[in-house]
């Protein structure tokens, strides 16, 4: 498998809550009870990575990085031209449906 990441973890994914410190993210389009603004991210098969953060206005803003691979579980992100800075998700579980990751930033 070398540094290849499984399939499902391609997609649109929201936050749905925090098990300590795993982020658990539910696929885009899932319903979720009400929140006044929700993170997000998008893992492309094309190395596009896009951050949907929340605005000052609890508008999403979005900003669009790459990403690579760093083993068959870890995922580098980099926001080049942004003021994000580079974070890491190492991938707790993925299915179908959920997403569970610890991110880290710098």
């Amino acid at each position: 498998m070398g540094d290849e990441l499984p399939t499902t973890v391609f997609g649109h994914w929201v936050q749905a809550g925090q098990e300590g410190d795993v982020g658990v993210y539910r696929r885009f389009g899932t319903p979720l009870p009400p929140a006044r603004g929700r993170r997000a991210f998008e893992i492309r098969p094309d190395g596009a990575f896009l951050h949907h953060g929340i605005g000052p206005t609890d508008a999403t803003r979005t900003s669009a990085g790459k990403w690579r691979a760093e083993g068959p579980r870890r995922i580098r992100a980099e926001f080049p031209g942004t003021d994000l800075p580079p974070e890491t998700l190492d991938v707790v579980e993925v299915g179908d449906d959920v997403l569970k990751v610890r991110r880290t930033r710098g």
